[in-house]
């Protein structure tokens, strides 16, 4: 029989329309589709699709302008599923390196924390300890750890409660502070009950004092009811300290009147000192009122007192001077003299300097003088060499050149070497105040300071040649040597 094949059409791709004669007509294969290849996974349209995001974000990395990459990335990654997210975590070579790689990596894990919190969690600590890099991730773990606190707190409370973290010390402690952070925001004492039951350790009382100082911001008074609640000793005075910084801004007669109701101790003392910090930039002259007449004759008062002066000597130290004389206490008056010309003399050293000359006790006019000397010289010697010029006939003179020489050599030894020598001819340096200098330039230039000193009397060039090679054979042994040698000495 003979078979007469004639093609009339193409129905598809895969099929033709034969006719074998004389009427017999069959559709039969041509090609067929093959078969996947075992091991070779399809690729899903959302698979595709996730693919192309991830692209997007790549290309992204590389544009400019920090603040619309990161927008730019927030919005793709929005786009990606857990499974598309943990794809692209686990392929390095999809990331872009350093800092850009460490601000995707997060965005990938808050954006997966929102999809399945426990599973992003567990991806990141794992990495984190096969890398050894847990501590880097530590804060990360937290961000992940309080978003999902604040979608199902009692999921994530089951989480890190059974989660035994051994890989990472120290960071269960962190997670379990975090989640009692978020849950204070609402139930503080549930929040410290668990808290103390879970925690527990060194890290117990550092955590209670986070959370009492998150109270405060928005109900100190309640938040001072909770102190004892915290183990004595630093976290607690911590929170003391975090809880009137806020209450006396808030409130400011209320925070004094709790203070002034605590018991002799840390915590009195601290919450004093913050109402009295607090209150001097509001009215000065009421502080030292209360300071001198409602507080008890003892030694807070006097820490109190000296805490006050001082941080009004950086606003008015004149008015602090004609305060002083209030003091009772004759010891106290001179040690807050003491204080004052610290302060004055670094802030004004040329009005600092004039009230010192109108003292009567020569210790404390030579050591304000000296004081002045310094920060003078190093801010500006030549106004400070004028002001010398007037000094001479006063028992401080000598005080306050070597100020001068000293404050100078700080920013230009050779022209405190040459006020040095000026000044040698008039008596009022000593071998001191040159080896101090000595000291100081041989760190800029040992030979220039070597020259200097050949040319010095003996008096001056003995002791300061000792002074020098000794500073310079510690620097720069094979250099002093050779100078030793260049001058004949051994």
């Amino acid at each position: 029989m003979i078979q007469v094949m004639l093609e009339v059409g193409t129905i598809n791709r895969n099929f033709r329309v034969l006719f074998l004669a004389p009427v017999l007509m069959l559709t039969v294969p041509v090609r067929a589709e093959p078969e996947p290849a075992i091991g070779v996974r399809e690729v899903s349209v959302e698979q595709t699709a996730e693919r192309a995001v991830i692209d997007q974000i790549n290309r992204a990395a590389g544009e400019r302008g920090e603040f619309g990459r990161s927008l730019r990335w927030y919005s793709l990654v929005n786009q990606l599923s857990g499974d598309g997210i943990q794809s692209f975590l686990d392929d390095p070579s999809l990331l872009p390196t350093g800092r850009e790689r460490e601000e995707l990596r997060g965005l990938l894990y808050l954006r997966w924390v929102e999809l399945n919190p426990s599973q992003a969690i567990s991806h990141l600590y794992q990495l984190s300890t096969e890398n050894g890099e847990a501590p880097v991730h530590y804060a990360l773990l937290e961000k992940l750890v309080e978003q999902w606190a604040r979608i199902n707190l009692e999921a994530v409370t089951d989480f890190v409660e059974q989660k035994e973290f051994r890989e990472a010390a120290g960071l269960k402690e962190l997670l379990l502070t975090r989640i009692a952070l978020v849950w204070a925001e609402t139930e503080v004492l549930a929040a410290m009950d668990w808290y103390q039951q879970e925690a527990g350790g060194r890290s117990e009382g550092l955590g209670l004092s986070m959370m009492v100082s998150q109270l405060a911001t928005c109900d100190p008074a309640r938040a001072a009811k909770l102190l004892e609640r915290i183990p004595n000793g630093y976290a607690r005075n911590l929170a003391v300290e975090n809880l009137m910084t806020t209450w006396v801004r808030q409130d400011f007669p209320a925070a004094r009147a709790w203070a002034e109701s605590l018991p002799e101790g840390r915590k009195r003392r601290t919450a004093l000192f913050i109402c009295i910090r607090h209150w001097l930039k509001q009215d000065a002259a009421a502080v030292g009122d209360y300071l001198l007449s409602q507080l008890p004759s003892n030694d807070l008062q006097k820490e109190l007192i000296r805490e006050f002066a001082y941080g009004w000597a950086h606003r008015d130290p004149e008015a602090v001077l004609k305060w002083r004389n209030e003091v009772d206490d004759e010891s106290l008056r001179n040690t807050l003299l003491s204080d004052l010309h610290i302060v004055w003399s670094d802030n004004d050293p040329r009005a600092a300097a004039r009230y010192a000359t109108g003292l009567s006790d020569e210790k404390t006019v030579a050591e304000i003088l000296k004081r002045c000397g310094v920060v003078w010289g190093e801010q500006d010697h030549e106004a400070a060499l004028q002001f010398a010029e007037s000094l001479k006939a006063h028992p401080s003179y000598s005080a306050f050149v070597s100020g001068l020489i000293e404050g100078t050599a700080r920013r230009d030894p050779q022209t405190a070497a040459e006020l040095f020598s000026r000044f040698a001819d008039e008596g009022v340096v000593n071998v001191r105040l040159g080896e101090s200098l000595i000291r100081s330039w041989c760190g800029y230039d040992p030979e220039a300071a070597a020259t200097w000193l050949l040319a010095m009397p003996d008096w001056m060039k003995q002791p300061g040649l000792r002074t020098l090679l000794e500073s310079w054979s510690a620097e720069e042994p094979e250099e002093a040597q050779m100078w030793r040698e260049s001058h004949g000495m051994k």
